[in-house]
């Protein structure tokens, strides 16, 4: 009786816990154009540089590039999945059937990266500077992105590296909050970027957590619901005065610092 009883238990908590994840929203904010060509440039630099770097590396420092660069280039064809996505707006059809064959690309890349293939990321990266050419077969309205990574196995290093030092082949983000919540120095363009950066990060930690139990997976959920929150008031910020920016820089440091300092 009492084992049926907490296996009852267990299974109510479970199914509740499976309900309220499900009802977790996160905002997808509209990416322009402009931005979307702002982000693929300074991505497209980053990834030619890696398999620059790992197809000059030698012997003894192949392993490292390798390991770094793998995660670089899957970290950032998600962030790019993610903002092509994020431009798909059902009023230009032409445009979306570019931003929803980036997007495709974007998926490509961060199988490329889990399977170190690093000759397949320069093929795809041709594809992308090539414009990209609309692919007919990509599905031109926006997409459930966690549906798309999930047979990915996909680890918690593979979403956050591209938020990493670029030495490490991210993109400095992460320093740049905290840089920003001193003072807002950045442009406008620059801002929104990290902006979207750091959404696309709270989007794929709904299915990537470094979490256990049920208590931990929503403390989990909440902080990367903050972080998205405070990422949308930055994107906002960006359009406004430098005060407001480097007020809104600080509160995207704090939901994020809140996070690692319980889950490290």
């Amino acid at each position: 009786m009492k084992v049926n009883r907490i296996r009852n238990i267990v299974a109510v908590a479970t199914a509740c816990f499976g309900a309220w994840i499900v009802n977790q929203q996160y905002s997808q904010a509209d990416t322009s154009t402009s931005d979307v060509a702002f982000m693929v440039d300074q991505d497209v630099k980053l990834l030619k540089t890696i398999t620059t770097d790992y197809s000059k590396a030698t012997a003894a420092k192949k392993r490292v590039v390798e390991r770094n660069g793998s995660r670089g280039i899957t970290s950032t064809g998600l962030v790019m999945a993610y903002y092509a996505n994020s431009a798909i707006d059902g009023k230009d059809a032409a445009n979306d059937a570019k931003m929803a064959t980036l997007r495709d690309l974007g998926l490509k890349l961060a199988k490329a990266g889990k399977d170190k293939d690093f000759k397949g990321t320069d093929e795809i990266l041709k594809a992308i500077a090539a414009g990209p050419k609309a692919d007919p077969a990509a599905k031109k309205e926006k997409i459930d992105l966690t549906a798309a990574i999930k047979g990915m196995d996909l680890s918690v290093d593979d979403t956050m590296h591209h938020y990493f030092k670029d030495r490490s082949y991210g993109t400095n983000v992460e320093d740049m909050i905290k840089e920003q919540g001193k003072k807002a120095t950045v442009k406008a363009q620059e801002a929104a970027a990290i902006a979207h950066r750091v959404k696309s990060l709270a989007v794929y930690s709904k299915v990537v957590m470094n979490a256990e139990n049920a208590g931990a997976k929503k403390m989990w959920l909440d902080y990367t619901k903050e972080m998205d929150e405070a990422a949308d008031k930055l994107l906002q910020a960006s359009k406004g005065k430098p005060a407001d920016l480097t007020k809104a820089f600080v509160a995207v440091d704090v939901a994020c610092t809140k996070c690692h300092n319980e889950f490290k």
